[in-house]
């Protein structure tokens, strides 16, 4: 799996490589203060399938080139590009706070004011955005991208306690939206450099739906692309594809009215004196993160943006938890390789080699047990060969490493070996209660395992409870009836069948 995000990175490192001639005069006008420079074109930079592909560049928007690649019949015309960009450079003069003369500079200058219709919206989209995430991804925090500026100019060595500090004084501030009308402390300074070229690529995509005859097409800026297309399908030609190599199988990913982002947060580096800190900052902690690389296919680039990013800060689960309640797509890999997505993502999206038409349903229950403190029970469920060796971790619940250690049978054969297992899975407890999991027949890589004899475990530790731990031989070649285990303490009934995709549910977790 970090082989996919690779070639991505590397995919796009080569398309601005190539660009790099054509773009050096509007870059050097860009720096000036110009959002956009005069627009370049070049020859198509790589083939999609069953689309012309007629690459225009349409100049930098927020220091990183902006394609548009025209589908099938289909052309954008001088006076169009030209409305688009009006377009984009009203936007930036918005909502880009490197602009000294942009809205957003005067208003963090002034601690608020009268807003425009871009600042009033983003504004409100990253507050929701905050409180959605509890103060991870965030928009008030520009002081601490600073300070992280700062640090990395004099090489000075980061301190934890004074960047929590920022967050909070930024969490904290006084905020009041009135109408347009805001006012703020002076802790808060708005930052949108996180989600201004989503929103802009949003934006610039309904002024195309809406004022140009175009229906197939695609915007591309900096690992987040907006589609048009009329179909979907794999079958059809009519849709945009890009072939890629994932976890040594051939990908082929179909979209055609949406969003993708992709981030890998181990290349994002800040240098400083002899040390290296990769990520993105968590603006809950002020440090910085790199859980997880992320791809996302969403309605909207602001969506599927927002998503990769929290990717690379929240541990996996919640954001898989997350994407399935909200419709998103979405794939995620740990360096290691070890890869989690939505139950749909292979699905909908398709390997191009044997997806599996039936998964494995793990229904098990979490008795309701009188105990006076009752601590909920940690939870691990995993698939191992017949020798043992771990194949798919599929549930971790709880947290605390501590506490990880009571699963005993886990923590011996998986957990105290690998990290990314337990950054990548763990969960919150969950009350008693009928849970399911389901198995695609895949391992923590992505890869499709044999047929063959398998066995599920499924183990259950409370503190100042019991303990409980089943073990479940399965069978791939011969799932034709349903399977039922007994309780024992802390595990309740255990219910095992195969179903069908289309009666695949999602986790309910």
């Amino acid at each position: 799996m970090t082989r996919l995000f690779r070639q991505i990175t590397r995919l796009f490192r080569q398309i601005n490589s190539c660009l790099k001639p054509l773009l050096c005069v509007a870059i050097s006008t860009t720096i000036s203060a110009a959002l956009f420079a005069e627009p370049l074109f070049s020859e198509p930079l790589f083939a999609e399938k069953g689309m012309d592909n007629q690459a225009v560049v349409l100049g930098s928007l927020y220091g990183e080139p902006l394609l548009f690649y025209a589908g099938q019949n289909e052309e954008i015309g001088p006076a169009d590009i030209d409305q688009f960009k009006g377009l984009a450079q009203e936007i930036a003069r918005s909502i880009d706070s490197s602009l000294s003369v942009s809205e957003v500079s005067r208003v963090n200058a002034a601690l608020g004011g009268k807003l425009s219709n871009w600042m009033l919206e983003i504004i409100q989209t990253c507050e929701n955005w905050r409180e959605q995430t509890e103060n991870i991804l965030s928009c008030r925090t520009g002081a601490l991208t600073h300070q992280w500026e700062k640090l990395q100019a004099t090489g000075t060595d980061p301190d934890r306690r004074e960047l929590r500090e920022l967050t909070r004084l930024a969490r904290t501030a006084d905020f009041v939206l009135d109408g347009d009308q805001l006012r703020f402390g002076r802790d808060i300074q708005w930052d949108f450099q996180l989600i201004a070229g989503p929103f802009t690529l949003d934006k610039l995509a309904d002024w195309m739906d809406r004022e140009t005859s175009l229906s197939n097409y695609r915007l591309s800026w900096s690992g987040t692309d907006v589609y048009r297309g009329s179909t979907s399908s794999l079958a059809d030609e009519n849709h945009w594809s890009v072939s890629l190599d994932m976890a040594g199988q051939s990908v082929e990913l179909a979209l055609n009215s949406g969003a993708s982002s992709y981030i890998t947060p181990w290349d994002r580096k800040r240098p400083i004196g002899r040390s290296n800190y990769q990520g993105l900052i968590d603006h809950s902690t002020g440090w910085v993160g790199s859980a997880h690389a992320a791809f996302v296919a969403s309605d909207t680039a602001l969506e599927a943006a927002a998503m990769a990013q929290l990717a690379a800060l929240a541990p996996a689960q919640r954001i898989i938890e997350r994407a399935e309640a909200e419709g998103h797509l979405a794939m995620l890999a740990a360096e290691d390789g070890r890869v989690q997505s939505t139950d749909d993502f292979y699905q909908l999206i398709g390997f191009a080699s044997n997806v599996p038409s039936r998964q494995i349903e793990i229904e098990f229950e979490l008795p309701d047990i009188e105990a006076n403190p009752y601590l909920r029970p940690y939870i691990s469920i995993w698939i191992s060969d017949e020798a043992q060796a771990p194949v798919r971790n599929l549930l971790l619940l709880g947290q605390e490493p501590r506490w990880m250690q009571e699963l005993r049978v886990w923590w011996r054969r998986v957990g105290r070996r690998n990290e990314s297992v337990i950054d990548g899975l763990s969960g919150a407890t969950r009350r008693p209660g009928v849970y399911r999991v389901q198995w695609d027949g895949r391992d923590d890589y992505g890869n499709l395992v044999a047929e063959g004899q398998y066995i599920l475990h499924l183990e259950a530790s409370r503190e100042k409870g019991g303990r409980s731990y089943q073990k479940i031989p399965l069978s791939l070649t011969d799932m034709s009836e349903p399977i039922e285990v007994p309780g024992a303490e802390e595990l309740g009934l255990i219910r095992i069948r195969t179903v069908s995709q289309q009666q695949t549910a999602s986790n309910n977790f």
